[in-house]
């Protein structure tokens, strides 16, 4: 899915996970729920699950960043 994007734009981070594929669904709901993240294209990349995107948006690296830690200790992963 991203290479449709990458005409378009430039990326700063990427992120990817071995951990089991249902996690993947619970790094987007909790992108998702922090009022600081958008979700530029509904569901970009959700054609198989009911999430809302698999592509967020954050003025702050920063604060992506630890929301996807904080996603990472609530599944213990």
């Amino acid at each position: 899915h991203i290479d449709y994007l990458k005409p378009y734009l430039r990326s700063v981070s990427i992120w990817f996970s071995t951990a089991p594929a249902p996690f993947e669904h619970i790094v987007a709901a909790a992108l998702l729920a922090d009022p600081g993240l958008g979700v530029p294209i509904a569901r970009f990349g959700c054609s198989d699950c009911s999430c809302n995107s698999h592509l967020h948006y954050s003025e702050s690296l920063q604060e992506m960043r630890e929301v996807i830690a904080l996603a990472h200790a609530a599944a213990r992963i």
